[in-house]
């Protein structure tokens, strides 16, 4: 069933302690998402460390996130994998857990040898054979490929591809994406530092990273350029990209992990090979936090 992807969704870390995943952990950071003005949660995406996690893990998170997220917010599940077939099963399991999108990685470890028309037939096939609706997730920065505007054209009026995550960092692009006025293919951003100029232009919603640590602050920004208070928008959104630049651009997971530690929730350790901040790392993202907190 097909349901509405506006708004704010945050793709959630995956706590850990002592290179486990702490399930209980979990389980209440989603609460306090809860009672956040987000539209949903992702689990299973780059954010959430997928690429560290077993089978077994996967779908313990899955099963957690679904036990505690609430009623009226959507799960989207990151299922994509170096296979076409491995991505078919992994979607079915997910959709017997309860997701209501899968997000779909492209598929990069042979990238020199796959080609637009190779991924086309690779979404294709998933999506013929998934039992709930997928979005694209486009990511260059992990995956080395950005994928091909003519392609996702192509793939827009699948009847089960019903969007896309766009983190490709150039606003041309998104603009793209978002005239393809295609009434089933719905656009979310997915670069933090795109979030209000993607809004403003049309983009259904974001998936953003962000979310993690100020999630009232992100839903802000979106509902005010829905209700047309631009300035509103604007004001928020500079207030708090140093920060954003701060967690996606320079640190990365770790730091995203050392703020939710900071303001409540848990955030642990990410899984080696990432390594922790330094103290002084952490003080930069705490005179951030507390600068974003002053102003508020």
């Amino acid at each position: 069933m097909r349901k509405n992807l506006a708004g704010v969704f945050c793709p959630i870390t995956t706590p850990f302690i002592e290179e486990t995943v702490a399930i209980k952990k979990l389980g209440e950071n989603i609460e306090k998402f809860n009672s956040t003005g987000l539209s949903g949660l992702v689990v299973l995406g780059s954010t959430g460390e997928a690429v560290h996690l077993n089978l077994q893990e996967k779908i313990r998170i899955i099963q957690t996130t679904r036990n505690y997220l609430a009623g009226d917010k959507i799960l989207i599940v990151g299922t994509g994998h170096q296979s076409t077939y491995e991505t078919i099963e992994f979607t079915k399991q997910v959709a017997d857990l309860g997701a209501d999108y899968a997000l779909v990685l492209t598929p990069h470890y042979y990238k020199s040898d796959v080609h637009d028309d190779g991924f086309y037939r690779h979404y294709v096939t998933v999506a013929d054979q998934a039992p709930i609706p997928i979005l694209l997730y486009n990511v260059p920065k992990f995956t080395g490929i950005n994928l091909n505007i003519e392609v996702v054209k192509k793939l827009a009026i699948h009847p089960n591809i019903q969007g896309i995550k766009d983190s490709y960092p150039m606003i041309a692009q998104l603009v793209e994406l978002i005239t393809l006025n295609c009434d089933t293919f719905q656009v979310l951003v997915g670069s933090d530092t795109l979030f209000l100029a993607g809004i403003f232009l049309g983009a259904a919603g974001a998936i953003l990273a962000l979310a993690n640590v100020l999630p009232d602050e992100c839903v802000y920004i979106y509902q005010n350029v829905i209700s047309g208070d631009y300035e509103a928008a604007k004001r928020k959104f500079f207030e708090i990209l140093p920060l954003a630049r701060a967690l996606t651009g320079k640190y990365g997971i770790p730091a995203i992990k050392a703020v939710l530690d900071m303001i409540g929730y848990f955030g642990g350790q990410p899984r080696s090979p990432l390594q922790p901040l330094t103290q002084d790392q952490k003080q930069e993202l705490q005179n951030l936090i507390h600068r974003i907190k002053t102003i508020n």
